[in-house]
Parts: structure tokens; sequence; C-alpha cells
């Protein structure tokens, strides 16, 4: 999502625009640190009705409640997707079929610097991002935490694309609690099976980094039980049982890569970017008798398998 695919209904961006020049506009300020419970709700927290909401503040409410909630969930989900951080949590690629569209990191740093330090040419307006991140923090001299505006988000439509998106802020944030805490909501809420996949995935990144591989490995099983050809799963899942000695899942996992790889080369590329990331970090290290074990898959695996390997390696 760039900045110029983010597009309001003219009417709510009109709207948007007119309460953000409001001094302190208070519809969906959140003050204080997020917290994982502010996303355990299942009730709207906005109703419309307050007394305290200007009229344009609450007709914004009562009438585009849904595409408000939404455009914050997209500027949040942009605010992870193209930080530096968000390289290693958030991914584009699903299956070999689906993946999730973002322009370019330049692209985007282009515009989205210019708005960030106050000096866009003259007769542009900020970009609605901007808007919507001054709904949440009228203060704000930076970009809002992505986790500000899931949790502004959230007050207005519970949804459990929203937990997990708040997940993801809170690990970036190295908050593994409440990540596993808004995961686990997510899961529990019953959602559609795409999103518990990408949930259980996501539960894996941040038990890896807590308990370590067995866990991870554990919550790997779940999401491709769930999305056979899940592209990040299939490759944590051949990461996890090399470090753990399990070569027989090792290598069932690198057939199913080499089935995506088959479908679509493509779907690879983002995964191989990633392990060769790590890779450059030091975050690859195998004990020797994993190394061979890693080969051993390598030697019997396709070409798809072979090349996330030599990425590691």
């Amino acid at each position: 999502m760039s900045p110029e695919a983010l597009r309001l209904h003219p009417e709510v961006e009109g709207i948007v625009r007119e309460i953000v020049a409001r001094p302190a506009p208070q519809l969906l300020r959140v003050r204080g640190q997020p917290e994982a419970r502010a996303f355990s709700s299942t009730r709207t927290e906005i109703g419309g009705h307050e007394s305290w909401l200007a009229s344009a503040e609450r007709h914004l409410v009562q009438v585009h409640r849904e595409e408000i909630a939404f455009a914050l969930r997209l500027a949040a989900w942009h605010r992870m997707a193209t930080g530096l951080d968000g390289f290693d949590r958030v991914h584009r690629t699903v299956t070999a079929s689906t993946s999730v569209p973002l322009p370019t990191r330049s692209a985007i740093r282009a515009s989205a610097g210019l708005a960030l330090q106050g000096v866009l040419p003259t007769g542009v307006e900020p970009m609605i991002h901007e808007a919507l991140e001054r709904l949440v923090d009228p203060e704000g001299v930076s970009a809002v935490e992505p986790v500000l505006l899931l949790q502004a988000a959230h007050r207005l439509v519970p949804s459990e694309r929203g937990r997990i998106l708040a997940g993801s802020a809170f690990a970036l944030r190295h908050q593994p609690g409440p990540a596993l805490l808004c995961f686990g909501d997510a899961i529990r809420s019953r959602p559609a099976v795409e999103f518990e996949a990408v949930a259980w995935n996501n539960v894996a990144d941040v038990l890896d980094g807590v308990n370590g591989p067995v866990s991870a490995l554990r919550a790997l099983e779940r999401a491709t039980r769930l999305l056979p050809g899940f592209v990040f799963a299939e490759a944590g899942r051949l990461w996890c049982s090399i470090r753990v000695g399990h070569i027989d899942v090792a290598r069932g996992a690198a057939r199913e890569i080499d089935a995506i790889e088959a479908i679509e080369p493509g779907a690879l590329d983002e995964v191989e970017r990633h392990w060769t990331r790590r890779r450059e970090q030091g975050g690859a290290t195998l004990s020797p008798d994993r190394v061979l074990m890693l080969r051993a898959v390598r030697d019997g695996a396709g070409a798809g398998a072979r090349r996330l390997i030599d990425a590691l390696t």
C-alpha cells in the first residue's frame, strides 16, 4: 500500500481533514502506552452518539465507521511494512498465488519523507496518512506508532485482522507477551482460515525468540496444516526442524517449498531475501552436526529448497 493507493471517498476525506484542522481533535485520540488488553474487546467503544463529539465527528462515526477503521489499519500496515524493523516481521508473500500489494520503499520515501518533515510543495495537501495519524495523536510531531493506529481502529470496529496486526506491532516493539496475547485473541475469535494461519505463523516468530525452535515448530505445523503452501510457514518449518534435528520434517518442508517454486518461482524471492539477511546478521549459525543435516536435506531437494538453503550458507 502506497500513499497514492490509500484513497478514501471524497466525502470521508473531507470530513477527516475538517476534523484534524480543528485544535486537538478528540475523536480517536489514544492516550498513554498501548496495551494488549485494548484489543480484547469485541464491542465498539465509540457509538457515535457521545455528547463530546462534534457534529463532523459524529457523522464520521455513524456513517463511515468501517471505512475509517479499515484505513487506519492500512496506515498501520504501511508503517510496519516499510520500516527497517518491519522487514523481519511483515511479509508480502502468502502463497504461490497470493500476496499483499506494497510499493517499493524508495517510492514511499519520496512522498512520505516530505510530509513527515512538514515541507510539502506549495498547494499540496498532507497525505491522508498524515491526516489519519493526527486523528490518533493530534500533537504528534513524528510518525504515529502502528499499534496506536490499530488501537484507534479497534475502538471503531473490533477485528481479528486488527488483532493480528497489533500482535505484529507489539513484536516490533520487542514486547512478546502482548504480541502473543493479541495473536491468541485473534485465533480464539475463529477467523477465516488464512488469517488463523497467519496468526500461528506470527506466534512462531515470537516463540522462536522467546522459547526457541521447538515451540516455534509446533506453531508452524498448525499454520501449514491450516494453509498448505504458506510460503513463510513452510520456510520456517524447514529452518526450525533443522535446528531441532528433525530431518524428516525438514525434508517434508523442502518438498513443499519445491512444490511452491514449481507453481510460481517468484514466490520464494521474499524468503530468500530474508534468509540472506539472516545469514549476513549472524542469525544462521548452526552446530557442525546440524550443518551436515542441512546439507543432506539440500542434496535431496529440488531447485526451490536448494535456493533457500544456499541463502543461509
